[in-house]
Parts: C-alpha cells; structure tokens; sequence
C-alpha cells in the first residue's frame, strides 16, 4: 500500500500507492491510516505494542532503502517549473508554473509532503481577477504591485524570500490582509499565529508550512529577527532529539514569512535590509467579517487564476530584466522580479525600482 522513502536528513516517509499522497512515517496522519487499514483488513484493533514494533521496523527499513530524495511542502521547482501542491485529499494534484504559461497537473515530478494543518487550494481559474485581492486586503494601491511580487515570489522556492510585514493603527485590517495573502497560496487551519517564545518555535513552525504568519506582533527579540533572516536565505536548526541521548534532530529550511502589528518589529539591519514593510490605512466603512469572508471565498478561485496569469506573464519576462550594479539591493531577485511583474501589467519596469527604493529608505528610516 505505502512506498518508503527518508530524505537528505533520514526522516523518513511513506507514499500512498495510489493517491500519491506523501505523509510523514512519524506523524499522526499514517498512523492512523496505518491502524484504520488493519481494522479493515481484520476486523481487529490493532496491539499498541505491535504498532510501535511495525513503525519502528519501517522507520528502520525507510531510512536504509534507497537513495535519499527531496521532500517538499508545498511548493518546489523542477528543471524550469515551479509546482505548488493544491493539497487536495486522495490526490496529488499540483498547478505547474512556467515561463508564460500555467495548467494543473496530476502528479508533479515532485514530493510533497503535507501536514496536519496544511488546508487544500482552490481549483484556480484562467483568466481570473486578481484585484479582487483587495477588496479584503487593506493594502494602499500604490503599494499592491510589491505585494504581488512578495506573493509571486513566495512561489519560487530557488531564491531567497523577502518577508513581509504589515503595520497599521487599530482599525487598519492589518490581520485581515495578512489571513488573505495566508489564504492564497498556503491555507492552514492556523493561517495566523501568535508571537514566537522561542527561536525553535519559528523552524518548528517553518518545518510544518510553506509560509511561516505571526499577527499582533509588538516586539521581536534579537534571536528571532536572526532566525526569520536565515528563513529568508535558507539554513538549520539543531536541538538534541532527546534529553537522555546526545543524537541531533535537524531542521533545514527556507522559507517566505510574515508578520503583522501596530508597532514596527522588525529593526535589526540584517533583517531590515530582507523584508517588504507596508503601513496599511485606516477602514473608514468597515464590512460585517462574515460577509467579507464569504466574498473573498467566492472571488479566491478567480484570484489565485489572476495570481498565475500575472506570475506565469512575469517569468516570461523575467529574462530580459536588467539591473545596474549600482541599483543592486540585497533583495535583488525580488526585484528583478517585481520589474517583470510591472513590465507585463504594462507598466515601465523602473516604476517597480522607484517604488521599491522609496519603501526601503521609509524603512531604514522607521
């Protein structure tokens, strides 16, 4: 039923022979397919100590099978395509992402893995609007197109990841804006969590999802904004696996992240120089939420349509991006990205570059 296989730190996996499906040999999901097939199968419960001797053979025979392969979650590249899991139970459809074009595929030349929190996509539609964003994304118009490229950008998992942080008085929509973009292209049944405690918190949690949301955030310490700067550029965390032992348990990631409050959090240099900051305004006709939600669910569809039309014209585009040495920020893929994105709405690319200088000097500035 299962097919084993442990990736480039010996977690080990098991891959639905029919679905495609790729749960974690250690997580709660396979376990329980586990013991609901043996019920099946034998009208018996199975023994809680022959369930821990049979995962602990397959953990054994999983890490040593094979050579080890690349597990993703949620989103991954292939040669020239980009693929982003839609996360859909009893299938391993996937949307495939390339230069000019867009199409949802059956099954990826990729693993995905998928948590217990991961929520499934929409089917998204050609042709769709994605202005409709904003209908429920307080963001300022003259700010949109750098949140697009953040969003678009978040799907391409070979570059390094700007973050994003949103600010805002009481009143601005600031967690609203942030479970929308949440809700776009990585839904969870926690879209939006609380302030970090630990530095382990932020790669457990990185671990888990594709993009990594904190709201009312009123203060980072030190030690967290260095660890949302390695999301961004990629690297690990260690811990020992247990207290009784001196074995480590590794985390190795890079991902796209998010935070949101009144007050500025993020502050050290490093990290400055690595996020996209948009104040959002005031509501001044604020909507009941229930509505609000039911609209943007109806729209999600045709939005995420419009996300892909816009990134898959921007990657067509892409190439032909030039950018002076003396224009070079850190962000520089982003950039050179956002440019594509302004060229194909119509726009000169140097809008996007004018934008993106006037945002970084408000932000050294704050």
């Amino acid at each position: 039923n299962f097919e084993l296989l442990h990736d480039r730190n010996g977690d080990v996996y098991a891959r639905d022979a029919k679905t495609g499906e790729v749960r974690r040999l250690a997580g709660r999901q396979f376990k329980d397919r586990l013991i609901a097939g043996f019920y099946q199968k034998t009208e018996m419960a199975v023994r809680d100590q022959s369930l821990r001797e049979a995962l602990g053979t397959l953990q054994a025979l999983g890490r040593f099978h094979g050579e080890p392969q690349a597990v993703h979650v949620r989103s991954a590249k292939a040669g020239e395509k980009y693929y982003l899991d839609l996360c859909e139970p009893g299938n391993s459809r996937a949307i495939e992402l390339g230069a000019g074009h867009w199409r949802i595929v059956d099954c990826a030349p990729v693993l995905f893995v998928r948590g217990e929190a991961m929520q499934p996509l929409p089917t998204p539609v050609p042709g769709g609007k994605l202005g409709a964003l904003w209908d429920t994304a307080n963001v300022p118009p003259h700010l949109r197109i750098l949140v697009v490229a953040w969003l678009i950008d978040s799907l391409r998992p070979d570059t390094p990841y700007p973050g994003l942080e949103l600010v805002g008085e009481q009143g601005s929509g600031k967690s609203t804006a942030a479970e929308a973009l949440r809700r776009l292209i990585d839904p969870s049944s926690c879209n939006l969590r609380g302030a970090p405690k630990t530095v382990e918190d932020i790669f457990v949690a990185a671990g888990q999802n594709h993009l990594v949301a904190y709201e009312n955030v009123s203060h980072l310490a030190g030690p967290m904004q260095d660890a949302l700067a390695i999301l961004s550029t990629g690297g690990g965390y260690s811990k020992r696996q247990l207290y009784s032992n001196d074995e480590e348990h590794i985390i190795n990631v890079r991902r796209p992240w998010m935070v949101n409050g009144i007050a500025i959090s993020v502050t050290q240099q490093d990290l400055v120089d690595r996020v996209i900051s948009v104040e959002c305004p005031v509501i001044e006709e604020r909507q009941p939420s229930s509505q609000q939600w039911r609209d943007f669910d109806n729209a999600l569809p045709g939005i995420l349509g419009g996300l892909l039309d816009t990134a898959a014209k921007a990657l067509g585009i892409l190439p032909d991006m030039k950018l002076p040495a003396v224009d070079r920020p850190r962000l520089v893929e982003y950039v050179m990205l956002g440019m594509a994105v302004a060229k194909s709405a119509g726009a000169a690319p140097t809008v996007f570059l004018e934008k993106f200088k006037e945002l970084r000097a408000e932000t050294v500035a704050r």
